[in-house]
C-alpha cells in the first residue's frame, strides 16, 4: 500500500488543524480516550481531549461543561462513558437538547454510555442515551 512521505511505522504525529480532506476511506481506526477518573462538582469534557471521554460520578455534579467543538459548519461529536451515573444529580450544560426533552435516567451503581453531537459549534448539543447499564 503507498504512503506518501511516510511509511507506518514512522507516521508523525501531525496537528491538521481543522484542514479539510475530502473523498476519505477509514478503516479499523481508533478515537482518543480520556480517562478522568473521579469527575467532582464541576467536570469539564474538552472535545481538545478526545472524542470518548470516561469518568466515576463521585459527588453531585453541580454544573458541566462541554468545549472545543469542531467550526459551525461541522458535526462534532463525542461519547461519555459515566460509571455510577445516578448515583449522585448531574447538572449537565444548559446546551443540551435531550432526545425526548428530558435527561435520561441513569444507573446509580453500573456503566452508562451517552453520546453528545453539535453541527452549530456547541451551541446545542443533541443528547441521546447509547447504552444504560453496560457491563
Amino acid at each position: 500500500m503507498p504512503y506518501i512521505g511516510n511509511t507506518p511505522s514512522n507516521l508523525p504525529l501531525t496537528t491538521l488543524a481543522d484542514t479539510t480532506y475530502s473523498r476519505m476511506n477509514f478503516k479499523d481506526f481508533g478515537i482518543v480516550t480520556t480517562a478522568k477518573g473521579n469527575l467532582g462538582a464541576t467536570p469539564a469534557f474538552n472535545m481538545e481531549d478526545g472524542n470518548h471521554q470516561t469518568g466515576t460520578v463521585d459527588q453531585a455534579i453541580t454544573s458541566s461543561t462541554f468545549t472545543n467543538p469542531t467550526g459551525t459548519d461541522e458535526l462534532c461529536s463525542f461519547v461519555l462513558t459515566l460509571t455510577n451515573g445516578a448515583a449522585f444529580t448531574v447538572a449537565w450544560p444548559a446546551s443540551v437538547d435531550w432526545e425526548g426533552g428530558a435527561a435520561p435516567t441513569l444507573t446509580a451503581a453500573g456503566l452508562d454510555i451517552l453520546v453528545f453531537m453539535t453541527y452549530d459549534g456547541g451551541t446545542t448539543w443533541h443528547g441521546m442515551l447509547s447504552s444504560l447499564a453496560s457491563a
